[in-house]
């Protein structure tokens, strides 16, 4: 299922763009969100949950896309952007938000069809890396299995921690989802659990002892006593599938 959403301040080209997805195939694989200002959406936007594809309008009122992109990347930092428009030509500001495809309102609806294919195959290839929406500090935030080094239980849920891609800055996020359904979400991305309270990304784990394993920010986590025996040899499979 992707979630898309589509932000323009107009009607018949949100149903136009929704008709083109639904005649490539995806009618019953899409589920749509539409709004028709950059303040509509922005007041929704931490309500959405997983977008894997927003499809964005330039030239709107008050709030216009680029000022939407800005806002997005904030909280969805791998989420498929698409700016679309009547006029466009691209600034600074556009690239930094990391668009995949800039399209033309005029293009042609054989032309449109055939972008969107190939949007929608660059979308279903990308899918399957599993990612879970996180509350920070101000907003939520799409996190990805491989920016987490372990997730722990919590009092009203479990708490995310995530790296940056330097490995330098610990971000910690919250979440409400139970610590089994997560193991269960993040399993097949070299998760295991090494403590009741807590499961692990094998991808952060430095060095692992008797009684604790150390993370590559230096963190040293403590390692129960039944659950040793598994996790060394899953530690011991993931580095001989990583060096394969």
């Amino acid at each position: 299922m992707f979630n898309v959403a589509i932000c323009d301040d107009d009607k018949n080209f949100i149903q136009y763009v929704e008709d083109i997805i639904k005649e490539l195939g995806y009618a019953e694989d899409v589920k749509f969100f539409e709004y028709l200002s950059g303040e509509e959406f922005l007041f929704d936007i931490d309500e959405r949950g997983d977008l894997d594809l927003v499809v964005l309008d330039i030239q709107m009122g008050e709030t216009d896309g680029n000022q939407v992109s800005v806002e997005l990347r904030k909280r969805y930092k791998s989420t498929t952007l698409v700016f679309c428009s009547g006029y466009f030509k691209p600034s600074p500001e556009n690239i930094k938000v990391s668009p995949f495809r800039f399209l033309l309102k005029e293009y042609s609806r054989e032309r449109m069809v055939s972008e969107f294919k190939e949007i929608f195959e660059y979308l279903t290839n990308n899918k399957d890396e599993p990612s879970i929406v996180c509350r920070g500090e101000r907003s939520q935030v799409q996190v990805y299995a491989n920016e987490i080094m372990y997730i722990e239980i919590s009092k009203r849920g479990t708490k995310v921690h995530t790296l940056n891609k330097g490995g330098l800055v610990e971000k910690v996020y919250s979440c409400k989802k139970s610590l089994d359904f997560l193991y269960e979400l993040f399993k097949e991305s070299n998760f295991a659990y090494a403590h009741n309270s807590y499961i692990v990304n094998l991808k952060y784990v430095k060095k692992l002892c008797s009684e604790e394993l150390k993370l590559v920010d230096g963190q040293v986590l403590s390692v129960s006593r039944t659950k040793i025996k598994n996790l060394r040899k899953q530690v011991t499979e993931y580095f001989e599938r990583k060096y394969r």
